[in-house]
């Protein structure tokens, strides 16, 4: 692929040494790749591409660390997209506080990581505090909910805005009724009663 692009033998070799940097690192090609192929398809220039390509690595090491840093952590770190997803999260800018403790959260189900940290950033972006935001996701996480229906609590809250139901409001039935529902659809007909 990197042959095929129009970056000069330099630019080329440079590009491999850092792939094999991160390899020495224990960083899997897997991650740095889609920086590279996002690089190659819009054509940016060797310097900027190069850049975003360290920048990358810093942050999947950055990810790495904070990972192994919890408790229990290391089982993230086998699935690639939730490394990526916690590096993601703080090139975002968002903390290692706060991906830390998404990530706690996320340690008695792995596989829901993924899905807890996209409805985490819709509910930072809707305007919920971390503290808000965080502990909607544990009561998610601490129910039978799956993971992919985790984005039908932000079809709640849009329900809920067209009610004029105020957030905080909203917020409160959803904790309250999270250790019993099953399901979105029974937590969307408990929450949403005027």
């Amino acid at each position: 692929m990197l042959t095929r692009s129009r970056y000069s033998p330099e630019v080329q070799a440079e590009v491999s040494r850092l792939f094999r940097e991160a390899e020495r690192q224990g960083i899997p090609d897997g991650l740095l790749l889609p920086r590279l192929e996002e690089g190659i398809a819009k054509k940016v220039n060797a310097e900027r591409l190069l850049a975003a390509l360290e920048r990358e690595q810093d942050l999947l090491l950055q990810a790495r660390d904070l990972l192994t840093g919890l408790d229990g952590g290391e089982r993230l770190l086998e699935d690639q997209a939730s490394w990526a997803r916690a590096a993601n999260l703080l090139a975002a800018g968002y903390g290692t506080v706060e991906v830390g403790g998404l990530a706690r959260a996320s340690l008695s189900r792995p596989g829901d990581f993924r899905p807890a940290a996209s409805l985490y950033v819709s509910l930072r972006g809707w305007g919920l505090s971390a503290g808000q935001a965080l502990e909607l996701v544990r009561g998610l996480l601490a129910s039978p909910i799956s993971g992919e229906r985790f984005p039908g609590i932000m079809e709640i809250f849009i329900e809920g805005r067209r009610l004029r139901l105020a957030p905080e409001i909203l917020i409160r039935r959803l904790l309250e009724q999270l250790p019993d529902a099953r399901t979105i659809e029974e937590l969307r007909q408990k929450c949403l009663q005027p």
